[in-house]
């Protein structure tokens, strides 16, 4: 899913329900996930923990450090290629198959214990803050 699809999926959720965390389908969507929090004043890890997929090289250098899953992308593509292999020699032998391959988490400082948080506009303020119909007084 292209990231200009996925973005605005992530930041409804953010900014309508009180998830205390989003695992992004790759790194780089994450990484537009961070900027969000951030343009919302959102705390991360503090509010929202964002765990990314694929441990790109940059993955440690945006704030806060990103946690992400590493896969070996060596390995996935020597897969991926011995698969079209085998397709393309038998054709007629194609079928489902599964393949696990390893993976690893990398914790980093996108993540901590969750806590409660209120959804949307509610993010940054306390119960205190509300007024009689639940407005911001």
């Amino acid at each position: 899913m292209p990231t200009e699809i996925a973005l605005p999926q992530y930041i409804q959720l953010i900014e309508t329900t009180d998830c205390t965390a989003i695992v992004g389908f790759n790194d780089m969507i994450t990484f537009g996930v961070l900027k969000e929090l951030r343009i919302r004043n959102i705390a991360c890890p503090g509010e929202i923990s964002v765990v990314g997929y694929s441990d790109v090289p940059t993955a440690d250098l945006v704030y806060p450090p990103l946690t992400t899953v590493a896969v070996d992308h060596y390995s996935m593509g020597s897969e991926a290629a011995r698969m079209l292999l085998d397709i393309l020699t038998n054709p007629d032998g194609r079928r489902a198959r599964s393949i696990q391959l390893p993976t690893e988490l990398v914790i980093r400082d996108s993540t901590a214990q969750a806590t409660p948080r209120l959804p949307g506009a509610l993010v940054n303020h306390t119960i205190s803050d509300l007024g009689h119909e639940g407005e911001i007084a």
